[in-house]
């Protein structure tokens, strides 16, 4: 797709450019760096009747996408997370999100996106994994190598012979789709990812392996629906993972292809992004941060609690529908690795909440009074 009609808003800024030969700051302020509050007045020619294209949910679910695809590339190493302007969401996921000079535009490339998706996507309600789960972020995002599950290259042989060749490779959108694993709470996570991974026959008695791409960052939608109890935040934190690689052995300068059939070493993930589903409470959909070091990542900002929140569990019920994201975990761990799913509010939490929304809500009924020109988003 050709970035050519994607709108250009030049006051959000570049973190590429701000950290240009920073990787370790490019990656704290793509994990730390909140949206901006949502203003309606920030919009061009707002009016009160210009409200009705979107609603508050609408704007929170993207805000949610926004935040979690920026802590999921601050995972991947610098050379790797380069998502190109062709993504129409590259724009925030770059953005400085703290320079107030851009807080209007964010705004403003916010409901651009909206409106390019349900022009592209009639129909679909504009939720979170809607918003990343399409052929647009299928072609754009998630096919970096990064994020993809499996090895481009199969590897097989027939069952008569002893080495292994390359088969064939491939397409390279398909391995983007088949990288969300579907989980229903059968058996241990990590178990159930391994599998993914596997030696099969053909009718034709040919031997097909198919091993992991060693991806930063794993995608699983979990909805429970087996009769095992349901999971739990404990149960998902970290999962084990065997790889099914064939190792490259030399033997007297030829090379040859061994395979481990217990899987391999297991290589650990840890839990990093949690979203869940609202539709079924009629809700904004709610997501949760982790660091690699476990510990639940709050967001300074009131208002993010319109999508974040501790008032919730992740708890496997049979209703309810969550994206995980796992990691890839560092070879040497903390010491003080923290198991806790949410942490307490501070002191004074409730009193500043209330205080901003009142606030906010004085300021967007003055602006709503004011008539204005312009193009009417």
């Amino acid at each position: 797709m050709s970035s050519s009609n994607i709108p250009v808003f030049d006051k959000l800024g570049d973190l590429r450019q701000k950290y240009l030969d920073d990787e370790w700051a490019q990656g704290v302020a793509l994990m730390t760096q909140w949206p901006a509050k949502f203003k309606w007045n920030y919009l061009p020619g707002f009016t009160a009747h210009s409200k009705g294209l979107f609603n508050d949910v609408d704007v929170r679910n993207l805000q949610a996408v926004i935040v979690m695809l920026r802590h999921l590339l601050g995972f991947v190493t610098c050379s790797h997370r380069q998502i190109g302007e062709q993504n129409r969401l590259s724009g925030m996921l770059w953005a400085d999100l703290e320079d107030e000079a851009g807080f209007a535009q964010q705004a403003q490339a916010q409901v651009a996106f909206l409106r390019w998706f349900q022009e592209q996507y009639s129909g679909r309600p504009i939720t979170f994994e809607n918003l990343v789960d399409n052929d647009h972020m299928w072609a754009t995002f998630w096919n970096i190598p990064a994020f993809r599950l499996f090895h481009p290259v199969i590897l097989a042989k027939t069952l008569a012979e002893s080495e292994w060749h390359e088969a064939r490779t491939d397409d390279p959108g398909l391995l983007v789709k088949r990288s969300m694993i579907e989980y229903q709470g059968q058996r241990d996570l990590g178990e159930h990812i391994s599998e993914r991974f596997r030696t099969v026959v053909d009718d034709d008695g040919i031997v097909r392996h198919r091993q992991s791409g060693d991806p930063s960052i794993i995608r699983v939608r979990y909805q429970h629906g087996c009769p095992d109890p349901p999971k739990t935040f404990q149960d998902l934190r970290e999962i084990q993972v065997r790889p099914h690689q064939l190792r490259e052995v030399d033997e007297n300068g030829k090379i040859s292809y061994k395979y481990d059939t217990s899987g391999g070493e297991p290589k650990t993930y840890l839990l990093v992004g949690v979203m869940r589903h609202g539709h079924v409470r009629n809700q904004s959909d709610l997501i949760r941060l982790y660091g690699i070091d476990g510990r639940y990542r709050r967001s300074a900002h009131v208002h993010t609690v319109n999508y974040t929140g501790i008032d919730w569990k992740l708890v496997g019920n049979v209703d309810d529908v969550y994206l995980l994201y796992y990691a890839l975990a560092p070879p040497i761990r903390p010491d003080d690795e923290s198991t806790a799913e949410v942490l307490p509010r501070p002191s004074g939490y409730r009193t500043k909440r209330l205080e901003a929304i009142a606030s906010s809500t004085i300021k967007v009924s003055a602006a709503v009074g004011e008539s204005s020109s312009g193009p009417v988003f």
